[in-house]
């Protein structure tokens, strides 16, 4: 992860603290848990492998992905 990245999400929440009207009752329990699941989400998404795979789990890609969605009946998941 980029530090840029980093400190712009840090000044991005300094800046909503300072101008929230009641800074007091801010849970920064909860901000830290919300912050974490948003990175854990972020960073799952990146990890994930991308494409369409058929049931073989061969990558499709052009023709051969248009040949597989022409076979499948509609409503297969």
């Amino acid at each position: 992860m980029s530090w840029q990245s980093l400190l712009g999400a840090c000044t991005f929440l300094a800046i909503a603290w300072l101008l929230s009207e009641h800074r007091r009752r801010v849970n920064f329990r909860l901000v830290a848990s919300g912050v974490l699941l948003t990175f854990v989400t972020a960073w799952v998404l990146v990890k994930l492998p991308t494409g369409v795979r058929d049931r073989n789990h061969r990558r499709l890609s052009g023709r051969r992905f248009h040949r597989a969605l022409r076979r499948r009946p509609i409503g297969w998941p």
